[in-house]
């Protein structure tokens, strides 16, 4: 009612009697929006009733594509952990081979002592290198994810705002209506 009246409607009581609400109650918004349907497709115009029609499917299909902007969220975090997970078993893989290298070439510079020694430091290097490539990949590759989630994320906030403006519009229009 207060809403209505912000809206200009100045006889927002009599509306809901007639629908059959009771003043004294808390309304119910989909009762009141369930009442106000099927006011507008008994009243016999047309093209209220082509309106009703229309915001009705503009709705669904709005939250038909909130919907789907839900689950690509909801699918990219998923591919998101499993990319986390995956990364950290790369990097486990790497730090257990890094350290089986390790193992392996302390047991040959005590066999072969000195010309091992700098070899074991150019594999060192190496393999720190290697981690260092790695981890800047999953950075990049976790980077890039949550650009895409972020900008999912927008887009349902904009999905949400065109829902909300137009069931406002649609509001505003069934007021101009009555």
């Amino acid at each position: 009612v207060a809403l209505w009246t912000e809206e200009g409607i100045q006889n927002s009581r009599e509306i809901l009697q007639t629908l059959d609400f009771t003043l004294e109650e808390r309304l119910s918004l989909s009762d009141l929006t369930l009442a106000l349907d099927n006011e507008l497709l008994v009243s016999g115009n047309g093209i209220h009733q082509v309106a009703l029609i229309s915001y009705k499917n503009e709705i669904q299909h709005l939250l038909e594509l909130s919907e789907r902007a839900c689950q690509e969220r909801d699918k990219l975090k998923t591919d998101l952990d499993l990319a986390d997970e995956r990364n950290l078993r790369l990097i486990r893989e790497v730090d257990d081979h890094h350290t089986s290298m390790e193992t392996m070439n302390e047991s040959r510079i005590r066999d072969m002592e000195q010309d091992f020694r700098e070899r074991l430091m150019s594999l060192r290097c190496q393999s720190v290198e290697e981690s260092e490539v790695l981890l800047q990949q999953v950075e990049l590759e976790r980077h890039i994810l949550m650009e895409e989630l972020q900008l999912l994320r927008v887009k349902d906030t904009e999905l949400q705002e065109e829902l909300s403006n137009i069931t406002q519009e649609k509001v505003r229009l069934e007021e101009e209506l009555d």
